[in-house]
């Protein structure tokens, strides 16, 4: 067809096609150029302009040539002509002209598209009383960089396009708008679905937002929810499985509800296949559920010609005989009857083919006709009650070959004769000559601007006597109102994401590291910034350094004179700068030297056992903050054991006394020390601090950078940390709470209790687990086919942790995922299933003391006294227990101790413990790797339990 048959008829700006002309008056005597009123297309204004030239007429066409913005541009086809007044003469043109317009090139034509003298001459007819008439016919894609808001004329917007996966946008489009289905899928229960992994949730907020929206829709939230593994159906313009996929997710979502099967009720047709054999008495019949209908394109005119091919019989012979069994392979007839036609009607084009010649897959580009409405009542075994009438709901299209293209979808919304082209986030309306006739493909003689790769590809139809059902609108009060309210808040959640990633700029993070978190760090570096525990705050760049500190001072309720700030220099050499936060208060934060968008701050606050006392002054042109390690050459680890801020001129071996104090070693104990960064060891003790530091760093770093680690060494392996005191306790406490031997290490889980740290709980409600555990293997197995789970229970660890040998990796998958899956069997429990080497790493220490004193302070004073090598000052009593009856005879009193800046809400906790006639001693507990003294009691025939550490 040719553009003449476009005329224009409406005045819809987002159309995508129109015609529009422009009379010039007095043309001869034409001096300046003049440009016509706009007409819009695409929502841009176009303009026919006209420019005389010495010799002929110009005649161009102008897109949007009041806009400077640089950003935008569209693609158009187009043709210039130029009307006869005479009835029946075809207008002057030239060739279509092809242009990408933009800011610098706004307009496209022929400078010299006509000469005045054939414009002048009276046998064409061009003008009439010394006037003209210039039309255009213009086709263009989609605008990029222009402000599209569809929803304001038309009341539809559109999806974003997601990468190369736009045929899922197209067969989405279609879906949204069969009214029923949309009906049904907000109803499907997803209360307690996952939002990352829900595709019933993520249709709900994809149909949600088309429906209400004022823009276009994303569609990441439903891609990721099917994972990676389906990324190959949306690639692969496999629409038909991705179909089916996603009906049977839905449908999965339904069983046991009232709405059970309605998805499946909207596509679903019958039909049987009968074989017939020639030569024998034998024939078989065969019936068939149905939810779409593939179609051949190949050498057929039309849906109908498609259909007969469908039930012709199909003879079989030669190479294709039957196999009817006992008669072997014989000859026969195949054929196929439809027993009934769904509501909705999917038919898919056979477009895409493989080719067994090239061994790839092409396209068909055949022209293949369809019809706004069909009949196919002579396609049943026999006629039903209702008339198989079908009118046509949508036209899915593919533009390109079989190695890529781009889809768009034409919609008649309700079955009206109203179409509009929905192409990813551009929705506009269009002529019912664009959704059917123009996406037939094929070749013909006329002159076309639609390419003939485009055409159709799945056509939906909708039983007409079902449309008032199927098409019936939503009002908003069908919604239920818990779906609404999630959907709110999942919107809410993602404006706050988006909003906080476009102010990122903004803010800097800051992460706080107190000494504490060095403790749990055994390895040769200070600490591991994945693993630590670290407090986050987030500041304005623009706040100033004094409101970071106010905000330091609450959060950790210690007065800004104890404490001290060390900004983290280089994360890989975990090095510090002194930051003088008192004669830096007036700056903003965006002025810290070597300022990143992740700040990590090492907060140095003073001992609690010295409360009211400023930390000292610290000359960074004198002093050095070092950090101390000890090496356990038995256990391979390296402890942290304290820092001290040192002058530069003290040497090495005057820091001894202090390290083995710290230790509570000897003060003349001989230790070895070591450089952390290289591993070297020094020889020379009497060097000082500074020329260390100048030897082993640049002049700049050793004048700058703070926090050296220096790592001491005994040369002879000290007893209190030989792990045969552990296994002498064992013994003389009569059992043993390792795990069976024949039980490897990396294959036993222990099943631990996140929210109780005293492990309590779990050997009261361990059945509880193991009843549970029953039906959440069949559901890790639905998910994971497969062999079932080979575990068996091999003892308890410590008498309060179960665990469970595994055979294998499956084994160990299955059951960590059963156990992850159980939730809270009793209130508030957090479980878990954890390797058995994690739980053997993680050592309690415990000793006894005196009943008396039995006040909570000064039990913890007693602690300090007796364990001057430990870290005490920021210990707290957190809890005395009640009173329980030892294995050896004695009545105990457990009381826990916490750090008090681990965790703030136990911070100066106050416990009291009335005194029991029975109480001789209390068991002291210390949850990590230091071993507690406890002074000698005055009577002798206990001291051997006041010299023993022992480990469960």
């Amino acid at each position: 067809m040719n553009g003449q048959e476009m005329a224009d008829d409406g005045e819809d700006p987002f159309r995508s096609e129109t015609t529009f002309s422009y009379t010039v008056e007095n043309i001869v005597r034409l001096k300046r150029q003049q440009l016509s009123p706009p007409f819009f297309v695409r929502m841009l204004p176009w303009k026919i302009k006209v420019i005389p030239k010495e010799r002929a007429l110009g005649f161009f066409l102008e897109c949007n040539g009041d806009d400077d913005s640089p950003t935008w541009y569209c693609n158009a086809i187009a043709e210039l002509r130029l009307k006869s007044h005479k009835a029946g003469t075809k207008p002057f043109t030239r060739a279509p002209i092809n242009h990408l317009f933009c800011s610098e090139e706004n307009d496209y034509g022929y400078c010299n598209f006509i000469t005045w003298r054939e414009l002048q001459d009276p046998a064409n007819y061009f003008i009439c009383n010394g006037a003209i008439t210039l039309e255009v016919f213009v086709q263009a894609n989609e605008p990029y960089g222009v402000h599209w808001n569809s929803k304001q004329r038309i009341d539809y917007v559109g999806l974003k396009r997601q990468g190369s996966i736009c045929c899922m946008n197209s067969f989405l489009q279609s879906i949204y708008f069969t009214n029923e289905l949309r009906r049904i899928v907000y109803k499907i229960p997803t209360e307690a679905d996952n939002a990352t992994d829900s595709v019933g949730l993520a249709l709900q907020y994809i149909f949600y937002e088309l429906q209400f929206s004022d823009k276009s829709v994303g569609t990441k939230k439903l891609t990721e929810s099917f994972g990676l593994e389906m990324l190959n159906f949306f690639t692969q313009c496999d629409v038909q499985k991705f179909s089916r996929i996603l009906f049977d997710e839905l449908e999965s979502k339904l069983k046991g509800t009232n709405l059970e099967g309605t998805i499946t009720a909207l596509f679903k047709g019958k039909m049987f296949s009968c074989i017939k054999c020639e030569n024998v008495d034998y024939s078989s019949m065969r019936y068939e559920t149905f939810y779409d209908i593939q179609l051949n394109v190949k050498g057929k005119k039309d849906i109908m010609e498609s259909f007969q091919d469908y039930v012709a019989t199909i003879n079989l012979k030669d190479d294709n005989k039957y196999d009817a069994g006992y008669y072997g392979l014989q000859e026969g007839n195949k054929c196929v009857n439809f027993i009934s036609f769904p509501s909705v009607l999917h038919l898919h084009l056979m477009r895409f083919q493989y080719d067994p010649v090239t061994d790839s897959s092409i396209k068909y580009n055949d022209r293949f006709q369809f019809y706004e409405q069909i009949n196919l009542d002579r396609f049943l075994e026999k006629e039903g009650d209702t008339k198989a009438e079908y009118v046509l709901h949508a036209v899915l299209v593919h533009s390109g070959d079989n190695h890529g293209g781009h889809y768009v979808v034409f919609i008649n919304p309700k079955c009206d004769g109203k179409w509009y082209k929905f192409d990813d986030d551009v929705v506009c309306s269009c002529k019912k000559i664009e959704a059917i006739e123009l996406n037939y493909g094929g070749m013909d003689d006329e002159v076309s601007f639609h390419a003939k790769c485009s055409n159709a590809y799945m056509l939906v139809y909708i039983r007409k006597s079902e449309i008032n059902r199927i098409l019936s609108d939503i009002l908003e009060n069908e919604i239920p109102s818990e779906l609404v309210e999630r959907l709110d808040l999942e919107k809410r959640i993602e404006m706050a994401r988006r909003k906080e990633r476009s102010e990122v700029n903004l803010y800097v993070s800051v992460h706080i590291i107190l000494e504490e978190y060095f403790e749990a760090q055994q390895k040769r570096r200070l600490f591991d910034l994945d693993k630590i525990h670290q407090r986050l705050f987030k500041f304005k760049q623009t706040q100033s350094v004094e409101e970071m500190m106010e905000q330091f001072v609450k959060s950790f309720c210690v007065p800004k004179g104890r404490m001290r700030v060390w900004i983290m220099y280089a994360a890989q050499t975990q090095k510090f700068f002194y930051f003088d936060f008192q004669r830096e208060g007036y700056r903003t934060i965006e002025q810290i030297p070597n300022l990143r968008k992740t700040l990590v701050i090492f907060l140095e606050l003073a001992p609690p056992d010295k409360p009211g006392h400023p930390l000292p002054p610290f000359d960074p042109k004198k002093e050095v903050l070092i950090f101390f390690k000890f090496y356990d050459a038995r256990n391979k680890r390296f402890n942290y054991i304290s820092y001290l801020q040192q002058p530069l001129a003290r040497r090495l071996i005057e820091i001894l006394p202090d390290v083995n104090a710290l230790l509570g070693f000897d003060l003349g104990t001989k230790l070895s020390i070591f450089d952390e960064c290289n591993n070297s060891k020094f020889t020379d003790l009497n060097e000082t601090i500074e020329n260390i530091l100048v030897a082993r760093t640049n002049k700049t770093e050793s004048s700058i950078l703070q926090g050296f680690v220096l790592v001491f060494e005994k040369e002879r392996i000290d007893p209190v940390l030989s792990p045969e005191p552990i296994k002498t306790a064992r013994e003389k406490a009569g059992k043993d709470s390792s795990p069976s031997k024949s039980v490897e290490d990396h294959l036993t889980l222990a099943v631990v209790d996140c929210s109780d740290v005293e492990e309590n709980s779990m050997r009261v409600n361990w059945w509880k687990v193991q009843c549970a555990l029953n039906q959440a293997y069949f559901d890790v197995l639905a998910k994971n086919p497969g062999a079932p789970p080979k575990c068996r229970t091999v003892g308890w660890y410590r008498g309060r942790i179960p665990l469970t040998a595994c055979a294998d990796e499956r084994s160990v998958n299955l059951f960590t995922q059963a156990i992850g899956s159980l939730g809270e069997v009793w209130p508030n429990a957090k479980l878990d299933a954890v390797p058995l080497q994690k739980l053997i790493n993680t050592l309690r220490s415990h000793t006894l003391v005196p009943a008396e004193p039995h006040e909570p302070h000064k039990i913890l004073h007693l602690i300090k006294v007796c364990n001057p090598q430990l870290p005490t000052y920021s210990w707290e009593i957190a809890k005395v227990g009640k009173l329980l009856r030892s294995y050896f005879g004695f009545s105990l009193t457990a009381v826990k101790l916490i750090n008090s800046y681990l965790d703030n809400r136990f911070h100066c906790v106050k416990v009291s413990s009335p005194v029991k006639e029975k109480l001789l001693f209390r068991k002291i507990v210390r949850y990590d790797r230091f071993p507690l003294k406890s002074h000698q009691d005055q009577r002798p025939t206990l001291i051997q339990w006041l010299q023993n550490i022992v480990y469960d």
